[in-house]
C-alpha cells in the first residue's frame, strides 16, 4: 500500500474518531485511559492501525460497521484502479492481482482478526463499562458515604457538645455550657436543622438554660445557707481583730478609740500587717465563686433582676432568722448565747459589705442600709429586754465590751452605729444603777456589821494594803512602833475606800473604748457617786449613829472614821480626775460631800453628848431622893459622885483622842444636861413629888454644890455656867426673903437665870410640904408666917406675870401668823 492510500485511511479514521468523540457520552470518556492496547497481527502495511486508542475509539463510538463499509469502498477504488493499471501493466496487473490476492487473503485475516479483536474488545468493554458503571455507583455512593460521613461527624460533634454541655452542667461550669448552649444555637445547629435530632435539641436548648439557671440558683443557695454558718465564723474573727485593736491602743493610752481611718474595702477584709483575711484563713474560708457565677449567669440569661430579688429575699429571712435567735443575759453562762447572737449579725453585714463592694448594680446600698436600720433597731430592743434580767455587774461589763467592740467593727463598715450609741446609754445607765445597788449593799452591809473599834494591823502585808485603799499620814515615830499597832479609824474604814475606789474604777471600766457623751457619762457617775458617798456609806453611818442599840465608844469611832472620810474624798477627787473621761474639762469637786461628812461628824458629836445625856438621866432616875427627908443629909449623894467618875473616866479612855474642844463640849453638854436634868427632876409632877420640905432642898444644895466643886476643879470657864440657874433657884428657895424676887436690882444680881414657871412649882411644892409635918411649926412665928405670906404672894405675882408672858407670846405668834397670811395673799394677786 502506498503511502497514499496509509495516508487516506488515516484520514478515514481520523474522521470517523473525530466525528464519534462529539456524541460519545460522558461514560465512556471516562475509561478513555483504561482500554487495553490492542497487539495487530497485520501487514507492515498496516502497521499505522497498531494505534490501539484508534481502533478502540472505532469500537467505543460503534463505528467500525462504516469503517469495515468504507474500507470495502476504498478496496473496490483500488481493485478499480488495479484494474485499470492492470489493464495498462498487466503483468503487474497480475502481479498486483497475485499480491491483492494475498492482500486480500490478508484482508480477511485482518478482518478476521479483526472482528474477533473487536468481539473480544466488545467483550472485555462491557466488563468494563460495568465495572465502569459499578465505579460510578460506588463513587456515587462513596460521595454520599463522605457526604453522610461529614453530616454524621458535625451531627456527632454537636452531639458531643451536647453531652459536654451536660458534662460541664456535672462539673459546676455552669458559665462553660452557657456558651456552647449559645456556639450551639447560633452556629451549628443552623447547617442541620433540617434534622429531627437537631430540631429537638433546638427546643431542649430552653430547658438546658433552665437547667443551668436551676443549677447555679441551687449552687448559689446552698452557698447561702453556708454563708448563714460561716458568717458567725468571719463576725468572731471580725471582733476578735476589733478587741485586739482597742485593747493595743488601750495599752497606748490612746483615749480616742474610734478614730477614722482611711481604710479600703480590702484593708477592711485583708491587713496583710497584723490581721488575717478575713474570709481566707484557717478558722474560715469563703469562695464568693458560687454567687459571682450565678451572678454572671443570671445577667447572660437577662434575669438579674430576679436573682437580685431572689438573693434580697433569702437574706431577709436570714436576717429575720438571726434577729429572733433567743440569747439571754441572766448569768455568764449564759453570755456565749449573746457572742453568737452578736458574731451573726457582725458576720452577715461584713458579707453583705464585701457582696456590695465586689459587685455592680446588685447590692442596693439603701437596702442594705434599710436592712440595717432594722436591725439595729430590733437589736437593740431584744439587748435592752434581756438587759432587764442581768444582776452582775461584771456580766454588764462584759456586755458592753461586747457591744463597743460590735459597734467599732461595724462601724468601721461604714454602718452608722448612732442608735447603737443609745443603747450604750441605756446599757450604761441600767449598769450604773445596778452598779451603785451592789456597792450601795456591800456599804450598807459592811457598815451594819462593823463593831467600830479601832483597827490594828498585824503586818507589813496588811499595811501594803491599807496603802492601797488610804494614803494614811504617819509620822517616822509611829512607823518605827512596827507591828502590831493600832490607827485612829476602824475597819470598815479603809474597806469602804475600798469599796469606792472600785466603784470609781468599774464605773470607767465600762466607760472605756466608749468615746460619745463624754459628759453625761461623767454626770451620771456624779450623780451615783454622790448617792453612793452620801445615801449609802454616809446614810448607813448616820442610821447607825440613830440606831438605840449604839455604844458611846462606836459613835466615837464613828467620829473618827468620819474625820477619815473627809480626807479620803480628796483622794477621791484625785482618782476621779486620773479616770474621768478626757474629753471632758469640769473639775471633779467633792466639797459638798465633804460638807455633808461634817454635817455626820457634828450629828455623831450630837449622838456623842445624846448618850452621855441618857447616861446621866440614867444617874438621875437612880438617884432615890426622899422628898421629904426629916433631916438634910450630911454627904452630898452618891449618884452624884458616880456620875463625875464615869464622865471622868469616858474622858480619859473613850474621848481622849477627841479635840480638846470637843472634850470640853462634852464636859459642857454633860453637866448642862444634868443641870437641865435635876430642874426637871425637882418639878416634876407624879405621884410622890408634889411637895418637898426644907430639908430635901438643902440636899439638892450639897449635891450641886459638889458638882459645883468638880467644875471649878476643870479650870474649865465654859463649863462654870452650866447650874448657875439651879444654883440661883436653891439659893432662892433657902433664902429668908424669897421676895427679893420681885426686887429687880436684887434679881438682876442675884437670880438673874432663873426662869418663872420652874420657880412657881418648886415654890409650890415647898409651901405643900410644909403643911402636915413638924417642920411646918416653925412657920408660926411672927417671922416664918411673914416669910410663908411672902412666898405665897410671890407665887400669886410670878403667876400674873407667867400668864402674861403667855399672853404677849400668844399675841406675837397670832401677829406672825396674820402677817404671814397677808403676805401669802400679796404673792396670790401679783401671780393673778
Amino acid at each position: 500500500m502506498s503511502e497514499q492510500d496509509q495516508l487516506f485511511i488515516q484520514k478515514l479514521v481520523h474522521s470517523l474518531v473525530t466525528d464519534s468523540s462529539t456524541t460519545a457520552t460522558t461514560n465512556h470518556t471516562l475509561f478513555s485511559n483504561e482500554v487495553v492496547e490492542v497487539e495487530s497481527k497485520s501487514n507492515e502495511n498496516f502497521s499505522t492501525l497498531k494505534e490501539s486508542h484508534v481502533i478502540n475509539t472505532l469500537y467505543r463510538t460503534n463505528k467500525n460497521a462504516e469503517f469495515v463499509e468504507q474500507l470495502n469502498s476504498f478496496i473496490k477504488r483500488k481493485e478499480n484502479e488495479i484494474e485499470r493499471v492492470c489493464n495498462i501493466h498487466y503483468q503487474e496487473f497480475v502481479q498486483a492481482i497475485d499480491q491483492l490476492l494475498k492482500v486480500r487473503v490478508g484482508a480477511e485475516n485482518l478482518k478476521n482478526k479483526i472482528v474477533e479483536l473487536n468481539k473480544e474488545m466488545q467483550a472485555q468493554g462491557e466488563e468494563l463499562i460495568e465495572k465502569k458503571k459499578q465505579l460510578i455507583m460506588d463513587k456515587k455512593i462513596l460521595n454520599n458515604i463522605n457526604l453522610t460521613i461529614s453530616t454524621l461527624k458535625h451531627c456527632l460533634s454537636i452531639l458531643d457538645k451536647t453531652n459536654k454541655i451536660n458534662i460541664q452542667i456535672e462539673n459546676h461550669k455552669y458559665y462553660s455550657a452557657l456558651r456552647m448552649v449559645e456556639e450551639l444555637q447560633t452556629t451549628h445547629l443552623s447547617n442541620i436543622i433540617q434534622f429531627q435530632f437537631a430540631q429537638h435539641i433546638q427546643e431542649c436548648i430552653p430547658l438546658i438554660k433552665d437547667r443551668i439557671k436551676i443549677a447555679v440558683t441551687k449552687e448559689m443557695k446552698s452557698w447561702i445557707i453556708k454563708i448563714r454558718e460561716n458568717s458567725r465564723k468571719v463576725g468572731n474573727l471580725a471582733m476578735e481583730q476589733m478587741s485586739n485593736k482597742i485593747l493595743i491602743k488601750s495599752t497606748d493610752h490612746n483615749s480616742s478609740i474610734n478614730q477614722s481611718n482611711n481604710i479600703t474595702p480590702i484593708d477592711l477584709v485583708i491587713n496583710e500587717d497584723t490581721e488575717q483575711n478575713l474570709i481566707d484563713n484557717d478558722y474560715v474560708k469563703i469562695d464568693f465563686k458560687p454567687l459571682y457565677q450565678c451572678l454572671h449567669i443570671y445577667d447572660v440569661l437577662g434575669e438579674s433582676l430576679e436573682l437580685k430579688n431572689n438573693y434580697e429575699e433569702i437574706r431577709r429571712q436570714q436576717a429575720s432568722s438571726i434577729l429572733t435567735t433567743p440569747f439571754s443575759l441572766k448569768s455568764k453562762d449564759n453570755i456565749q448565747t449573746f457572742r453568737t447572737y452578736i458574731n451573726d449579725i457582725v458576720g452577715f453585714f461584713i458579707i453583705e459589705y464585701i457582696v456590695m463592694n465586689s459587685t455592680q448594680n446588685f447590692r442596693s446600698k439603701v437596702w442594705i442600709d434599710s436592712l440595717w436600720e432594722l436591725t439595729i433597731n430590733k437589736t437593740r430592743d431584744n439587748i435592752a429586754l434581756q438587759l432587764g434580767d442581768c444582776e452582775s455587774t461584771d456580766l454588764f461589763l462584759e456586755i458592753k465590751n461586747i457591744v463597743v467592740v460590735f459597734i467599732q467593727t461595724l462601724e468601721n463598715y461604714n454602718y452608722t452605729v448612732s442608735k447603737l450609741l443609745d443603747l450604750m446609754i441605756i446599757l450604761f445607765e441600767r449598769y450604773s444603777r445596778l452598779l451603785k445597788q451592789q456597792y450601795s449593799s456591800q456599804l450598807s452591809q459592811l457598815i451594819q456589821n462593823e463593831d467600830f473599834i479601832p483597827m490594828t494591823l498585824n503586818s507589813a502585808d496588811e499595811y501594803e494594803k491599807l496603802l492601797n485603799a488610804y494614803t494614811l499620814q504617819e509620822n517616822s515615830e509611829v512607823i518605827l512602833q512596827g507591828f502590831p499597832r493600832t490607827l485612829e479609824f476602824s475597819q470598815s474604814f479603809p474597806e469602804s475606800c475600798i469599796i469606792v475606789k472600785t466603784f470609781i474604777q468599774k464605773f470607767y471600766q465600762f466607760i472605756q473604748g466608749f468615746t460619745q457623751n463624754y459628759g453625761e457619762m461623767d454626770d451620771l457617775l456624779k450623780k451615783s457617786l454622790d448617792s453612793l458617798l452620801l445615801d449609802d456609806l454616809n446614810g448607813s453611818l448616820v442610821r447607825k449613829m440613830k440606831s438605840k442599840s449604839i455604844k458611846l465608844t462606836q459613835i466615837v469611832q464613828i467620829y473618827y472614821d468620819m474625820e477619815f472620810y473627809i480626807k479620803a474624798c480628796d483622794e477621791f477627787e484625785i482618782e476621779l480626775s486620773r479616770k474621768k473621761s478626757s474629753k471632758t474639762s469640769n473639775d471633779v469637786n467633792l466639797s459638798h460631800i465633804k460638807t455633808k461628812f461634817i454635817d455626820s461628824q457634828k450629828m455623831a458629836e450630837e449622838k456623842i453628848f445624846d448618850i452621855i445625856n441618857e447616861k446621866i438621866d440614867v444617874f438621875v432616875d437612880l438617884s432615890g431622893y426622899n422628898w421629904m427627908p426629916e433631916k438634910a443629909a450630911t454627904e452630898p449623894s452618891s449618884y452624884i459622885q458616880d456620875i463625875i467618875n464615869w464622865l471622868e473616866t469616858i474622858i480619859s479612855t473613850t474621848l481622849t483622842n477627841l479635840p480638846e474642844s470637843i472634850k470640853s463640849f462634852v464636859y459642857f453638854d454633860a453637866f448642862n444636861h444634868l443641870s437641865s436634868s435635876l430642874l426637871k427632876y425637882l418639878t416634876q409632877q407624879s405621884n410622890g413629888t408634889q411637895k418637898m420640905n426644907i430639908y430635901f432642898v438643902e440636899t439638892i444644895d450639897k449635891d450641886v454644890a459638889s458638882i459645883e466643886a468638880f467644875i471649878e476643879s476643870l479650870n474649865n470657864p465654859m463649863v462654870l455656867d452650866c447650874f448657875t440657874e439651879l444654883r440661883q433657884i436653891i439659893n432662892l428657895l433657902l433664902s429668908p426673903n424669897p421676895e427679893n424676887f420681885l426686887n429687880p436690882s436684887i434679881k438682876n444680881r442675884l437670880y438673874y437665870s432663873i426662869t418663872i414657871h420652874p420657880l412657881i412649882i418648886l415654890l409650890e411644892k415647898l409651901l405643900k410640904g410644909h403643911e402636915n409635918n413638924k417642920i411646918a411649926l416653925m412657920f408660926n412665928n411672927p417671922l416664918d408666917y411673914n416669910r410663908r405670906k411672902n412666898i405665897e404672894n410671890l407665887i400669886r405675882v410670878l403667876k400674873q406675870q407667867y400668864s402674861e408672858q403667855l399672853m404677849r407670846q400668844k399675841e406675837l405668834l397670832v401677829e406672825k401668823s396674820q402677817k404671814q397670811a397677808n403676805k401669802n395673799l400679796e404673792r396670790v394677786f401679783d401671780k393673778r
